[in-house]
């Protein structure tokens, strides 16, 4: 499990469950409040740790809801058996060790508590259909209630399996045309209150406040996502549907392989011959689960992604679970032989997938942090724009409470809700002296680099290189992930210098508990590239050769799954640069030869060099 704070959003959830904030739409109030109470009970660890610990908690609940669906649908195509037992756990212990379980499990993020609410709300809807008792499904409605309190984008698409379970059995069509139904919207209503936490907290400025929700549009806007609702509707114009659901089943495959996709699938269409009811109920939840992320972009190298297929990785476990049950009616060995060969897979499975998700010993958020955060001058203005490095910057100071001194500003300003109002107001509610920067940006909507200047007079201004955004590197300081504003330009032999002296530390603490993990290896050397051209345009050559060539030793460039993902960084950033309002055709035309040869698995660091 990851110790502390981690990458993407983890530290930011860690943030926003400590000081009860907003985090980004749909805000995840459930998951903000039940981190909170986590992390104030456990007695022991750091506040990351605790928080991270909840997501395992969860995702031990998952393995044992599996276990139980299994044996519950085993019980129900076949006399009860022992075997069934021993089969129900070695599915679960065979969910718990995919890579999609196992990664969500061990650092904070919503995606084990959304699959543990789903699948709990799931084995009360199969309780249902054996009894048609109506406890049942007055559970599930609370359980469902609270899921969309979470992530209610995967629980929208997981409703229609139920409700059409409802439709199927003369028993639910009663109750769908009863007073109960009243009573299952009024019990999902209350569960919905949850959501009053955003505008109640949004009252008291907290120092996480996404939009700032306070009123009932920005309350909506809030709860809709809708500021993520363009780029999503045009990726998934740029994505074919078919091509989607074929990578989809891809990653399914790739979390308990070819042999156990197909018999998770046989499993599931046998269901429908035996137990229809059951069979049509978790086919339909798992061909939605597959279109969450269907109908949009699909990255298999977001573990995010993942998250959003965990529900559906855990139906493909029922399914193989539940097989070697309705092969025993004519072959009754086969299931405690197939007990043997389930258990046997989750172990080699765990063996597999342990190298590539073990956190235990990773530091890379909280060392990047640190080494940034130290460095700049007392009474600092920092402005990010990478939004994972922001992350950890905020559990820096908001968990950790280290620099409080730092005026820590996300250099977008947040433009895309309400053009950054919401954000720039409470900038200027807590550092009035950044008046000049905050003016500019709502004059031009732009990065305000005049402004900036301007209250680099009375305090130190440090800014990360962007590709669109960051003014002339000539009025910068040499070293580090942000860079001082200064007024007196440095040669390139003192800027490698300085280079030198600022990493040469934070590599020995990177590699000092062994290896960066993929995701740290990504991002840092996503930066060097950005710093690396940065330096380029300047001028700096020696500089930019240096980056470049610990940029090389970060990245592990040669391996498949980080060209992927650094080349389509390098397209995004070629889009970035075309549209950015620069005339450096040099600088774009280096850029495009880059990405050719990524494409062309060449050494971009060497064409850096050379260029």
């Amino acid at each position: 499990m990851l110790p502390g704070p981690g990458w993407l959003d983890t530290s930011e959830f860690i943030a926003g469950a400590h000081t009860l904030g907003i985090v980004h739409p749909p805000g995840h109030p459930l998951y903000m409040l039940l981190a909170k109470a986590c992390a104030l009970l456990i007695p022991f660890g750091s506040i990351a740790f605790r928080i991270n610990l909840f997501s395992a908690m969860c995702g031990i609940g998952c393995a044992l809801l599996v276990a139980e669906i299994v044996r519950h649908v085993a019980d129900s195509v076949r006399p009860p058996d022992r075997w069934h037992v021993w089969c129900s756990a070695a599915a679960g212990l065979l969910f718990a060790a995919t890579d999609a379980s196992w990664l969500q499990s061990i650092r904070a993020e919503v995606y084990t508590l959304n699959a543990l609410l789903v699948l709990a709300a799931l084995l009360l809807a199969l309780k249902w259909e054996r009894s048609e008792k109506r406890r049942y499904v007055y559970g599930a409605a609370v359980l469902l209630g609270l899921a969309l309190c979470n992530h209610h984008y995967l629980v929208i698409f997981f409703l229609p399996a139920p409700l059409l379970l409802l439709l199927l059995r003369p028993a639910g069509r009663a109750l769908m045309t009863s007073r109960a139904v009243l009573h299952v919207a009024v019990l999902m209503f209350v569960a919905l209150a949850v959501y009053a936490y955003l505008p109640l907290r949004a009252m008291t400025d907290p120092d996480i406040n996404w939009t700032d929700p306070v009123t009932l549009e920005r309350f909506y806007d809030t709860l809709s996502a809708r500021t993520f609702q363009a780029s999503v509707s045009s990726t998934a114009r740029s994505a074919p549907m078919g091509d989607n659901i074929g990578l989809a089943m891809g990653m399914f495959a790739g979390q308990v392989s070819v042999v156990g996709l197909l018999a998770a699938l046989a499993g599931l269409t046998a269901l429908l011959f035996r137990a229809q009811a059951i069979g049509i109920l978790l086919f339909v939840a798992f061909g939605f689960n597959v279109l969450t992320k269907g109908i949009m972009l699909i990255d298999p190298n977001n573990p995010d992604d993942y998250g959003y297929f965990l529900v559906g990785v855990a139906l493909l476990t029922v399914g193989i679970g539940v097989l070697p049950a309705i092969v025993a009616d004519r072959h009754r060995a086969l299931l405690p032989t197939s007990v043997v060969v389930l258990a046997a897979g989750a172990v080699a499975m765990a063996v597999a997938v342990w190298p590539g998700v073990d956190l235990s010993r990773d530091r890379s958020a909280a060392t990047i942090s640190d080494a940034t955060l130290d460095r700049v001058a007392p009474d600092a203005v920092v402005a990010v724009n990478f939004y994972s490095i922001f992350f950890s910057h905020w559990h820096a100071q908001l968990v950790d409470e280290r620099r409080p001194d730092v005026a820590l500003v996300h250099a977008t300003f947040d433009a895309k809700r309400y053009d950054g109002g919401p954000y720039v107001a409470a900038l200027r509610r807590r550092h009035p002296d950044l008046e000049p920067a905050l003016a500019e940006f709502e004059r031009t909507m732009d990065f305000p680099q005049a402004g900036l200047r301007m209250v680099a007079r009375s305090r130190p201004v440090y800014v990360e290189p962007m590709p669109e955004r960051t003014p002339e590197p000539a009025g910068f300081g040499a070293a580090g992930l942000v860079r001082k504003l200064v007024d007196s330009p440095i040669d390139d032999a003192t800027a490698a210098a300085a280079d030198r002296t600022f990493w040469t530390p934070v590599l020995k603490r990177l590699y000092s508990d062994g290896e960066p993990n993929r995701e740290a290896r990504r991002l840092l050397s996503w930066m060097h590239f950005i710093h690396a051209t940065w330096a380029l345009r300047r001028g700096w050559s020696r500089t930019a050769w240096q980056i470049a060539t610990r940029g090389k030793g970060l990245s592990r460039a040669a391996e498949h799954e980080d060209l992927s993902a650094l080349a389509t960084g390098l397209a995004t950033f070629d889009q970035q640069i075309t549209a950015a309002p620069i005339a450096a055709r040099p600088f774009r035309r280096l850029q495009r030869s880059v990405r050719r040869a990524f494409f062309a698995e060449l050494d971009y660091l060497e064409l850096l060099v050379q260029q």
